[in-house]
């Protein structure tokens, strides 16, 4: 298919830097690889409703038509100007949510952000929902939204993620790494009581934040400049989109060539309700993963299995806890073991380009227009011959 992906993309670096690869460019490289013609345009957060309609505008006034246009929710401003334009240059508008939809009052509390948008303070909500009315599918990272919006009508597709392969001379040896923990988060809000305590244990080293390469972020800052004041005479910023995701993987490669130092990777709680970019970052880098279960992650465990894939601990860390921690980056034979059966089952459940092809091919119809999720598959692997109670009780479709 031809596809305009309008992705979303921040206007400094120091705004852009915890936007993983993995959470928007990946995807545009494995459309591109199961073999869709791909148009990547650039959405800047903070742009106002003028600026982002102007994106599409260039696109109607040329009388451009794709098959399929995919749209990152929820950190822009669309308008229904957007929408009608969206809606005249594609037949098929994907939205692809990348933030969870739901918010306990206490994430409320501490970041008001997600109860009122910093645009028109409306309900961050309600505005994604106002949107998605403009969109035949829609694809969602928390399972959560995935149920609540397929039985609410839309069409849904879930899965915990993507993960590209990556050369392996991107990441430092196995042999070489440290027995550090990476935390690799931003630390803001209760995250900073909790690295604090990780840091006083000796668990996590304060001092493991990557210096990334001047260069390159000095060519990523030029051209967001030009995406965010496009020449007046009308030229498209295609040219500079492609630019900007060449030096993002750059920047990627140098990112996880640092974690691939560390013996393990915590993931901090977060507000989104699933697993961040960081935890399959910290698999292609052959790490140890440790989650902070600071929400309902049941779905994501029978995929990535307790143990056997990933460590989940208590969102409040208990002795236990850390001295598994310890315990597991002490070890590199378990490590070995840990990190290869890791990798192996996140490239068979959530390979990039699996996934992405499985979306498209649900897109297009081709497996009906019903909400799908990827967990059919592990059901499949698990059961050969699963018989119609095993279905029902275990897969997201049938739920």
């Amino acid at each position: 298919m031809k596809c305009l992906v309008c992705m979303l993309e921040f206007p400094t670096w120091v705004l852009a830097k915890p936007w993983s690869y993995i959470s928007g460019y990946a995807f545009v490289d494995a459309l591109r690889e199961v073999g869709h013609e791909v148009e990547l345009a650039l959405l800047l957060n903070l742009a106002d409703e003028t600026a982002l309609n102007r994106v599409l505008d260039g696109y109607a006034k040329q009388g451009a038509h794709f098959d399929c246009a995919f749209f990152w929710m929820p950190h822009l401003n669309y308008s229904n100007t957007f929408w009608r334009m969206a809606e005249r240059i594609a037949e098929r508008r994907v939205a692809v949510l990348i933030e969870s939809l739901r918010y306990s009052q206490e994430e409320i509390f501490n970041y008001p952000d997600l109860a009122e948008h910093y645009i028109d303070r409306a309900k961050r909500r309600t505005l994604v929902l106002g949107w998605l009315r403009h969109c035949t599918h829609v694809v969602t990272l928390d399972y959560h939204d995935f149920l609540e919006l397929s039985r609410s009508g839309y069409t849904v597709f879930w899965t915990p993620g993507i993960i590209p392969q990556v050369a392996e001379d991107v990441f430092i040896p196995f042999e070489e790494k440290s027995t550090r923990i990476l935390t690799a988060a931003t630390i803001y809000g209760k995250r900073q009581a909790l690295h604090q305590y990780l840091a006083d244990r000796g668990i996590v080293d304060v001092s493991e934040r990557l210096q990334h390469s001047p260069a390159l972020i000095a060519e990523f800052e030029s051209a967001i400049a030009i995406i965010a004041n496009p020449p007046s005479n009308g030229e498209s910023t295609a040219k500079q989109a492609e630019r900007i995701r060449l030096v993002r993987l750059e920047l990627w490669h140098e990112y996880l060539r640092h974690v691939s130092k560390f013996a393990g990777m915590l993931s901090l709680p977060a507000y989104f309700k699933g697993f961040p970019g960081r935890v399959f970052e910290g698999m292609l880098a052959g790490c140890a993963v440790f989650v902070f279960e600071a929400c309902d992650l049941e779905r994501q465990k029978k995929i990535f299995l307790p143990g056997e894939h990933i460590h989940y601990l208590s969102a409040d860390p208990n002795e236990e806890d850390l001295a598994r921690i310890v315990e597991i980056a002490q070890d590199p034979a378990y490590r070995r073991r840990l990190v290869t059966a890791t990798r192996d089952r996140a490239f068979a459940m959530c390979g990039a380009s699996f996934v992405v092809e499985r979306i498209m091919s649900w897109v297009d119809g081709n497996e009906g227009r019903m909400s799908h999720s990827l967990l059919r598959r592990a059901i499949r692997r698990a059961f050969p011959r699963p018989n119609r109670r095993m279905r029902v009780e275990l897969s997201y479709e049938d739920s």
